[in-house]
């Protein structure tokens, strides 16, 4: 499976204002499969840290099961505005 991802990092300051600064973080990526009770993400095939060094990355793996999910920083380990839009749907092309 490749799994395509846009990552930006900010730094703010004590007034909130906030400014882009160039990435270079070892982040989570991860892809999940059927639900699972207790497991909003549903269950997880595979993670493993990427070292993100560009806006858009990519990543491959090979899971043992159909991927219905995936996205950067799956369990909110870091510090995120919109955590929401860290997984999504898997989109299977041809």
């Amino acid at each position: 499976m490749h799994v395509t991802f846009d990552a930006r990092k900010f730094r703010g300051d004590s007034l909130g204002t906030q400014a882009e600064i160039p990435i270079a973080d070892y982040i989570d990526v991860g892809v999940f499969g059927a639900p699972e009770k207790g497991n909003a993400l549903g269950k997880l095939l595979a993670v493993r840290k990427v070292h993100v060094t560009q806006r858009t990355m990519s990543a491959d793996f090979v899971v043992p099961e159909r991927p219905l999910k995936a996205g950067i920083d799956p369990f909110n380990k870091l510090i995120d505005r919109t955590p929401e839009d860290n997984v999504r749907t898997v989109e299977v092309t041809p």
